[in-house]
């Protein structure tokens, strides 16, 4: 019965921010207009279908880490591997929101420049593969690191060539 009393509260809790938000844009006169525009179309299909394209195969990781981890600790509550299932599908979800929403872009109009977005990113990866470096070199996936490290790479070449 926890678990009801959590998913009340939760949705309690939910309403009440959307009823404050009401309230706030009748208050302050905000137009909510935007919200039921059509969203933007890519310039052309191609950019259409691969950006989309990528978006799906971005959230395949997640919810891969996810079920596992939720598999592995109902069938073997203390293994190891439930820590990192765990931050791994953190992480990558992270990643699938930055690249659903350009969260970067985002931080650009709030005056927060790119490269401390990525500096960010790159700390955030660095502790994540400190943290699990066991498990990481226990596997064949040490080209994760590399690409990771590429990705990196290539976003801090198009900051210092001025590419946005």
């Amino acid at each position: 019965m926890l678990i009801n009393k959590i998913i009340f509260r939760l949705n309690s809790f939910c309403l009440l921010l959307i009823i404050a938000f009401i309230i706030y844009n009748k208050i302050f006169d905000i137009s909510v207009g935007g919200l039921f525009l059509p969203p933007a179309a890519p310039p052309y299909f191609g950019a259409g279908m691969f950006t989309l394209g990528f978006q799906i195969l971005c959230s395949i990781p997640p919810i891969i880490c996810a079920f596992s981890f939720t598999l592995l600790k109902t069938l073997k509550p203390n293994n190891i591997s439930n820590q990192f299932l765990l931050y791994s599908a953190i992480l990558t979800a992270g990643y699938l929101l930055n690249e659903i929403y350009r969260l970067h872009i985002i931080f650009l109009q709030f005056g927060i420049p790119k490269l401390v977005t990525i500096f960010c990113y790159a700390i955030i990866s660095s502790l994540y593969g400190l943290a699990f470096r066991r498990q990481i070199k226990s596997t064949p996936y040490i080209i994760l690191i590399a690409s990771l490290v590429l990705l990196f790479g290539v976003d801090l070449a198009k900051l210092s060539l001025g590419a946005r």
